[in-house]
């Protein structure tokens, strides 16, 4: 069969038209049904497509002819797969034989390509390529098919398989799941005889076709490649052909194609289902969970989608409170083990880490859906609250489940994760949670929980559970100035009344205690995108506000828990009280004006008490107001401005005076820096004098003689000497 093919496809690369022929014969084989229609009758005469002994080695053949490019797959699949399995599904006549070969020929295509070595009884291989490049080429060709194809085949092969047709065989008892998978692709039925395939084989048509589906399913590179393209576009399964069962049963066996097919059997089979997508979630089947519940979504008409909903969020809720059951009980049974055998409830654990993924499931999903599980998990919540407010015996174990479930971490995430964009479900949950801390605290106050510590302990996991959904959504809680006040006060009554204090619960204190720092403070804080002094302004008369009615709760109670609250909130102004005094003499009148009675001002001296006043001394620390703090007619005084005395403002001067620095001794031997002389004019009595006669001389003293020519340059020789060294002088 090999040496044929290959030759073959020798012949069809040399002649192109061969390719066309071949096809055509595939056609007529499996679309034998069709009364020649497709033409080859001399072919039809000589064949009997009925056979199944021939199967395999025409799959094998048409394996290798797709695998050297002789003809193209996805044309056989549109050319004779469909039509040929179609045509089967809706009962035409003698239309099984062709559909059998159909069959037999998808599941060698569509298998991954292996070589059987396996001998059967009469030495004989089993019919298999057995060229490793054909096999190579192969599986190329089943790279490039396209996506579309492969879920043609799917489709078409789970209509015919869910058509429950009987053929010539017979039916193999106990369904599909105890058919065997053939190996090797496949061999006849007539060598196979008193083997376990040919029940396989000679089943009837529908249980045939559903092991192959089965078969396909179950190759890697086909489930791979249906969950990509369900991943970018989840309408490949949206087909007027398939029924809404139809396709999540096809969306089943691609995602879990090595599982049974789930029991539909019950009183709510679509709840049960979703139940059992939740339970089996873990990381490596996240993608299959999120696709088969959307795929739901999309399928249910929207009369039918409100029910859908609601099953989804009852089955999320009956997760985690399965799971909480499972904690519980394992931890009670690891209490009564020996401390040999306590790894089994570290297994069961990790069993349910399962749930923690739920939340990001659900947050795949669209956003009706996460109304609906907020909704579920809000109706949960109020269940709980009333956990202890009765006698011990009315303490029924559905509050029990109740309250553990919402101990649960995954839970509070499931819860904030659906929060996300649910600003109308907000509110509503806001205020829920308000009604059930405040029913706590009620409890709490009535002495509810006293009797047993278990409750205690219980109502502080309730408590710790609701604070931490309030603070997923403190943003909503601080848009409104009302809803800030309503939550800081109720976070105060809960340390007041003491149902959390730094005694019996340090860590949910500090919770609440952050709360509180968190409301106070941010009451102050402004949007930067909006900030304006009408705005600061307004959050500054909120705070006030809220700090008045914080420290009228606290009044003069005094504990180690309030002290620390008392340090988020302002400095108290504590007042302190000042004697005044007024002049000797001074009487008030019956109308409060000073007048001056029998002793005088005038006539004795001095200063008298008159009142008592009230100050704040940190207005004297501030020093902020206009007016001074303290007024100096408390005291008698006046204020005169000072006058400072001459020794301090010498002192003064002497503080910031500036003494020359000394000069070296070569600075004084050194030649004065003179500026360059100016020549003088010969004078002109001493070059003419006989042309001009001489002025006579000022003397001082009268009658005195004129000086000669000869002593006036003796005194200016005289004057010059002397002003020098009294320049020196002067410098020095």
């Amino acid at each position: 069969v090999n040496d044929i093919a290959i030759l073959c496809a020798e012949l069809t690369g040399y002649c192109k038209s061969l390719s066309a022929e071949w096809l055509g014969v595939l056609k007529a084989l499996c679309c034998s049904s069709n009364n020649g229609t497709c033409g080859f009758n001399d072919l039809l005469c000589n064949v009997d497509v009925s056979d199944l002994s021939f199967h395999d080695s025409l799959a094998t053949f048409v394996a290798i002819l797709i695998a050297r490019q002789c003809l193209l797959l996805e044309d056989l699949i549109r050319c004779a797969a469909i039509p040929s399995l179609l045509n089967a599904a809706c009962s035409e006549q003698d239309s099984e034989p062709g559909a059998r070969l159909t069959c037999r020929i998808l599941l060698h295509l569509f298998k991954t390509p292996q070589l059987n070595p396996c001998q059967s009884d009469g030495n004989k291989p089993t019919v298999g390529i057995r060229s490793s490049c054909d096999r190579h080429l192969l599986a190329a060709s089943q790279n490039r098919i396209v996506d579309g194809a492969v879920f043609a085949v799917l489709k078409a092969v789970f209509v015919l398989g869910d058509a429950e047709l009987k053929g010539s065989g017979f039916t193999v008892t106990g369904g599909t799941e105890e058919l065997p998978e053939e190996e090797g692709g496949g061999g006849s039925g007539g060598r196979r005889q008193g083997g376990r395939n040919i029940s396989v084989e000679t089943a009837s048509l529908d249980v045939y076709a559903k092991y192959v589906l089965r078969s396909i399913c179950q190759q890697e590179w086909v489930g791979e490649r249906c969950l990509k393209s369900l991943c970018e576009d989840s309408n490949d399964l949206q087909d007027p052909v398939l029924s809404s069962a139809q396709a999540q049963r096809l969306m089943q066996l691609i995602c879990y194609p090595h599982r049974l097919l789930d029991n539909e059997d019950g009183e709510n089979p679509q709840r049960q289902r979703i139940k059992r997508i939740l339970q089996n979630l873990d990381q490596w089947t996240m993608r299959q969970s999120s696709l088969e519940l959307q795929l739901m979504i999309k399928q249910t008409p929207n009369n039918e989608m409100n029910s859908l909903l609601e099953n989804i969020a009852k089955a999320t809720i009956e997760v985690f409170q399965q799971s909480a059951e499972t904690g519980s009980s394992s931890g009670n049974t690891a209490s009564n083990m020996p401390s040999s055998s306590k790894t089994k409830p570290v297994l069961s654990s990790l069993k349910r880490s399962g749930v923690w993924l739920v939340a990001p499931l659900i947050a795949k999903l669209p956003t009706s859906v996460q109304g609906h599980v907020l909704k579920a998990a809000g109706e949960e919540l109020e269940k709980g609250q009333h956990l202890g407010s009765s006698s011990r015996k009315e303490r029924d174990r559905q509050k029990q489940k109740s309250m553990s479930l919402l101990s649960q971490q995954p839970f509070l995430s499931l819860v904030l994760t659906c929060l996300k964009g649910q600003d109308e479900q907000r509110e509503g949950l806001l205020t829920s949670l308000y009604s059930q801390v405040h029913q706590i605290v009620n409890n709490w106050r009535d002495d509810q929980y006293l009797d047993d510590c278990k409750p205690k302990q219980l109502m502080h996991e309730a408590l710790k559970l609701r604070l931490n959904l309030v603070g997923g959504m403190f943003d909503t809680v601080q848009r409104s100035t009302q809803q800030t006040t309503e939550w800081a006060v109720l976070l105060l009554e809960i340390i007041i009344s003491g149902t959390v204090d730094m005694q019996s619960n340090n860590e949910l204190f500090t919770t609440v205690l952050d709360m509180l720092s968190v409301l106070i403070n941010g009451t102050l804080a402004a949007d930067m995108s909006s900030i304006s002094q009408g705005s600061m302004e307004e959050n500054k008369r909120a705070y006030m506000n809220l700090v008045k009615k914080l420290q009228k709760e606290l009044g003069e109670r005094q504990s180690d828990s309030l002290e620390k609250v008392r340090q988020l909130l302002p400095l108290p102004k504590q007042t302190r009280d000042v004697i005044t005094c007024e002049p000797q003499g001074s009487l008030i009148d019956t109308k409060g004006n000073k007048i001056a009675g029998f002793d005088s001002i005038f006539k004795k001296e001095g200063l008298q008490v008159s009142t008592k006043q009230k100050i704040s001394p940190w207005d004297l620390f501030e020093g902020l107001k206009p007016s001074a703090p303290l007024s100096w007619g408390w005291f008698g005084t006046v204020r005169v401005d000072r006058r400072v005395a001459r020794g301090e403002e010498q002192q003064r001067l002497l503080l910031y005076h500036t003494h020359l620095r000394p000069r070296p001794r070569a600075y004084y031997l050194e030649p004065l820096p003179l500026p360059p002389e100016d020549e003088e004019p010969p004078a002109p009595a001493l070059l003419e004098p006989e042309k001009k006669a001489p002025e006579p001389p000022k003397t001082d003293k009268p009658g005195a003689a004129p000086p000669s020519t000869e002593e006036r340059k003796k005194k200016s020789t005289k004057g010059k000497k002397r002003s020098q060294p009294a320049a020196k002088t002067e410098d020095y």
